[in-house]
């Protein structure tokens, strides 16, 4: 019984990103970047699920807004695709593929910056 449930989750999913890709360009770009993210975990020496949903999540986060980003950067080094719209889904995969890295300099600079602040109030807790 178990190759149902199999089937049917195989079913669900199918249909869900057959159906994000018809929407349009914002189903495209979400499916872009979650497969980049999906790439960079994969691709990545620890495999956790928690890990692999983190790379999901904020591979579609970077598709939508490091898009023009990326195009930028290859634009720096000569790497035009296009305006078609593969080549934009193209750009949307890379940014998911690089914006997990992005994400973790982000998460760097916020952790550093709390550590500072939570210093910062220490150190000020003692001059009082």
């Amino acid at each position: 019984m178990d190759w149902i449930w199999t089937f049917f989750d195989w079913a669900a999913t199918s249909f869900l990103i057959v159906s994000a890709w018809a929407v349009g360009e914002a189903g495209r770009t979400y499916i872009a970047g979650a497969a980049g993210g999906a790439y960079s975990w994969i691709n990545s020496p620890t495999r956790s699920l928690r890990d692999g949903s983190i790379a999901i999540v904020g591979g579609i986060g970077s598709a939508i807004f490091l898009t023009p980003l990326t195009i930028a950067l290859l634009g720096l080094i000569s790497i035009d695709l296009g305006d078609s719209p593969a080549a934009i889904s193209t750009y949307n995969f890379l940014s998911g593929v690089f914006g997990m890295s992005t994400m973790k300099i982000v998460v760097g600079l916020v952790e550093a910056e709390l550590a500072l602040r939570t210093r910062r109030a220490e150190q000020e807790a003692r001059d009082d």
